[in-house]
């Protein structure tokens, strides 16, 4: 029993470390710059992300996030 006590109180420390608040967002923009007026975008080629020549899925999702927040 006394085996079980050690690996009972790294699961529920596990457990609670699942249960960490959300994460904090900064957004850092100039609030003077009407946004609406901007009809198209681009991204530099090869994304940051990118590696070997291959797009990763971190660079699908950020492409994918803008062109919805662009709506």
């Amino acid at each position: 029993m006394k085996s079980r006590l050690p690996l009972a109180v790294i699961i529920s420390l596990l457990m609670l470390a699942g249960c960490a608040t959300e994460p904090t967002v900064r957004v850092d923009f100039d609030r003077l710059i009407r946004f609406t007026h901007y009809k198209t975008f681009g991204f530099v080629s090869p994304i940051g992300t990118d590696r070997g020549g291959y797009q990763s899925i971190v660079s699908q999702h950020l492409k994918a996030a803008t062109d919805l927040a662009r709506i």
